[in-house]
């Protein structure tokens, strides 16, 4: 009787270059329309895509958006197109859409004003 032990030795993900991880947009300011919240790679790892969630990995998206004020924690994931290698998490980001306040100057309205009521 003899014993054959086979190991397989499963590959690792991929190691990440700068290019290859998505940075948070900057700047982003309410305006009432869906907006994208972060530039992706420059290039990914060969057989990858990648994808984003917003919900705390409930859905994925191609592109993740959002429309109100506030942050939004992104995570991010690369998918393998190969079975043969792991999918894996890449860095989690927050990005802000900033309130965007609408400042009336009534001086001239009151000035106005106050000149009709004067007669």
């Amino acid at each position: 009787m003899s014993l054959v032990l086979c190991i397989i030795m499963l590959p690792s993900a991929p190691t990440l270059t700068e290019d290859q991880k998505p940075a948070p947009e900057e700047d982003l300011r309410e305006n009432g329309k869906e907006q994208v919240l972060v530039v992706d790679p420059a290039t990914l790892p060969e057989d990858y895509t990648i994808e984003y969630s917003t919900d705390g990995g409930k859905t994925w998206n191609a592109v993740p958006a959002g429309t109100e004020a506030g942050e939004y924690i992104i995570d991010v994931m690369y998918r393998s197109s190969d079975s043969y290698y792991p999918d894996f998490a890449g860095e989690s980001m927050t990005v802000a859409i900033k309130k965007v306040y609408t400042v009336i100057w009534l001086d001239a309205a009151v000035e106005k004003h106050a000149k009709r009521q004067r007669g």
